[in-house]
């Protein structure tokens, strides 16, 4: 199996928005999706796409742990509520602990009488009082906890209850934390074991939520001994939080697994609940690349709604995200594969079009009047403290983003494949010393092939400037 590749699509988005009608808005499907769908690995075993809060839960049959039911559409959007479960859903697809036997209650559990337990089994703090902790049972041991030691969920065969008889649908059962950590990984550690060994390397893609998420689950796979010490390669499109899910444990990553982190950021985007965060990384040798695009928060995975020009932008970071993927092993059965010189071309289309993307800067993604006010001097990032250690840092995007203003490269990718293009052009730019005839060939080129206008006028006029002043004939 070797390399497994996940797609954690953004909230509200699924793995059916790969196109058709639920890809309303979207040119050619949401970006996530697309890819999960492209990508030539066998569905279930190296690759997995996961449906992201809000979008319906299509796949929330499929799970048999960390179970939940809520509003599927508006706590999901609001709150991300039932992320953490896509995180925990997406261990146990990879582990192959999906549409298995269920686990039944070991030989000898005892339902406890309410009237036996004064403390909680698990944190052994006493029930009752005007604070009280709410006292549960759990359905695999009996036992009694209070609502911090019982919150989770496992699907169950036979659940224990008071009067013997089954209660609600086994697969949706409270369970203490011993039950949960320890019983379940028992119960699945033969058949876990032979998939974990299969397992070399784990790529993740995610947008918005989707993009925490990968975070989320690097943590996770830190945490689950069978995937401890796998090699993590990580692409965040806008991760966005929500304003109410700055936790550090979310945002954060501590898995020292962590061999690459590749993240790209909406540079138009002013919505303030929809402020990115950027990991605080606990790996000093991490390499850590950023990419900073035109537009709003959805055009960066292909949201247009008819706007042909916001497409571009998606173009460009579809190309990246599979050229990293594919350079870490993930396959497709089709890719961009752009060019150089086509990737100068929708460049050059956005440096064009830069006041059109710049009116998004006054307008909410979220379509609400009065709702999600834009924010004003630039965009605003979170970037947390260590892992258990300091407070969040918040920083303007244009800190990190030299190029904002750049009159003619969008970012230092678009720097870089024009100067393996076009050096001397480049390099002129640059201020480089440069010999005026080489620089006006490679302009030639450029008008000849119809290649970048706006960089081919840019290096005309530094050309011009450059040149020596002549005094007028007859002087």
């Amino acid at each position: 199996m070797a390399v497994v590749s996940l797609f954690f699509c953004g909230t509200s988005s699924s793995h059916m928005d790969a196109g058709g009608s639920r890809g309303k808005g979207y040119e050619n499907g949401e970006l996530i999706s697309r890819l999960g769908l492209r990508c030539s690995g066998e569905a279930g075993v190296t690759k997995f796409t996961i449906d992201g809060p809000g979008s319906g839960n299509l796949q929330e049959d499929w799970k048999i742990r960390g179970k939940k039911r809520y509003s599927k559409l508006l706590q999901g959007i609001a709150s991300g509520a039932g992320w953490d479960e896509n995180v925990m859903f997406a261990i146990d697809v990879l582990l192959g602990r999906v549409n298995r036997e269920l686990i039944t209650p070991p030989r000898g559990a005892r339902w406890v009488d309410d009237r036996e337990s004064k403390t909680c089994s698990g944190c052994q703090k006493k029930f009752g009082g005007i604070l009280r902790s709410g006292k549960h049972h759990c359905r695999l041991c009996g036992g009694c906890f209070c609502d911090t030691c019982s919150t989770y969920r496992m699907s169950i065969k036979d659940p224990l209850a008071s009067d013997g008889r089954l209660r609600g649908d086994h697969d949706e059962q409270r369970v203490c934390r011993t039950c949960y950590e320890v019983k379940f990984r028992e119960y699945h550690h033969e058949h876990d074991s032979a998939r974990a060994a299969g397992i070399t390397q784990i790529n993740c893609i995610g947008w918005s939520r989707g993009g925490v998420t990968t975070h989320m689950f690097a943590n996770a796979c830190d945490d689950e001994p069978l995937l401890k010490g796998k090699e993590l390669r990580l692409i965040a499109i806008d991760p966005v939080p929500g304003g109410s899910e700055m936790s550090t444990h979310r945002v954060a990553i501590k898995n020292p697994a962590l061999k690459e982190y590749v993240a790209f950021f909406a540079r138009d985007e002013r919505t303030r609940s929809f402020s990115p965060t950027l990991p605080q990384i606990s790996v000093g040798t991490c390499p850590l690349k950023i990419y900073f695009f035109p537009g709003n928060h959805s055009s960066l995975v292909g949201y247009s709604d008819g706007d042909s020009i916001l497409y571009d932008s998606s173009v460009l970071v579809r190309h990246i995200a599979e050229t990293h993927l594919i350079q870490w092993g993930t396959q497709f059965d089709k890719a961009m594969w752009l060019s150089n010189d086509e990737i100068l071309r929708y460049y050059d289309q956005l440096v064009r079009h830069r006041r059109h993307f710049e009116k998004l800067q006054k307008k909410s993604i979220l379509g609400v009047k009065g709702f999600g006010p834009t924010q004003g001097g630039g965009r605003t990032m979170m970037v947390p403290g260590a892992p258990g250690g300091s407070n969040a840092a918040w920083i303007k995007l244009q800190e990190l983003d030299l190029d904002a203003k750049n009159e003619c490269f969008v970012n230092w990718h678009h720097m870089e494949v024009a100067r393996q293009r076009f050096p001397k052009c480049v390099g002129l730019i640059n201020g480089d010393p440069v010999n005026p005839s080489v620089v006006q060939q490679e302009i030639e080129v450029l008008k000849i092939h119809k290649l970048c206008p706006n960089l081919a006028a840019q290096v005309e006029r530094r050309l011009l400037a450059a040149a020596p002043h002549r005094p007028p004939s007859g002087s």
